[in-house]
């Protein structure tokens, strides 16, 4: 005697997946949404992947660097939907399991520029190019920052004066 004998659906099959496989599995499905330009739905993968890990904090290959990719990742969809204090959290918690992610410090400075928060974002790069001197990304957005700095103090002096 069988299910599908009776015509019932076969029982799904159930495969054992490592939690560090799971994990990959959703931050893969959020990589393919991020590239697709989906970032809110990428968000989401991204917590899929960040819960199970959370759930299986010892398991192995559940590691700081990989957290800190996923909060990394997420971050960047946040910059991408400009929700600036949602990317400035992730990529300040990416630094924590992370602090040498030199991406986190770019991605948490365009953010604190988001929120118009000038010093913390200058800051956040000068901290990126003591892990990395040189970065040539770093340096390209430490000019841009240090250009507009210039500009909004001569607007404000301008305005008052």
């Amino acid at each position: 005697w069988s299910v599908q004998e009776h015509g019932a659906e076969p029982a799904p099959t159930v495969r054992k997946v490592e939690p560090v496989e799971a994990v990959e599995e959703a931050k893969q499905r959020g990589n393919a949404q991020f590239k697709n330009g989906a970032y809110e739905a990428a968000t989401e993968r991204y917590a899929e992947a960040l819960a199970i890990a959370a759930a299986c904090p010892s398991a192995q290959g559940v590691d700081d660097d990989l957290l800190g990719k996923l909060h990394g990742n997420r971050a960047e969809c946040w910059l991408q939907l400009e929700r600036w204090e949602q990317a400035a959290e992730d990529a300040a918690t990416a630094l924590e399991h992370d602090p040498c992610f030199v991406k986190a410090y770019v991605r948490r400075a365009k953010a604190c520029f988001g929120l118009e928060r000038w010093a913390e974002a200058t800051q956040q790069l000068r901290d990126a190019l003591e892990v990395e001197p040189g970065a040539d990304e770093v340096l390209a957005l430490l000019e841009e920052y240090t250009i507009a700095a210039r500009v909004r103090a001569t607007l404000t002096g301008s305005s008052t004066g």
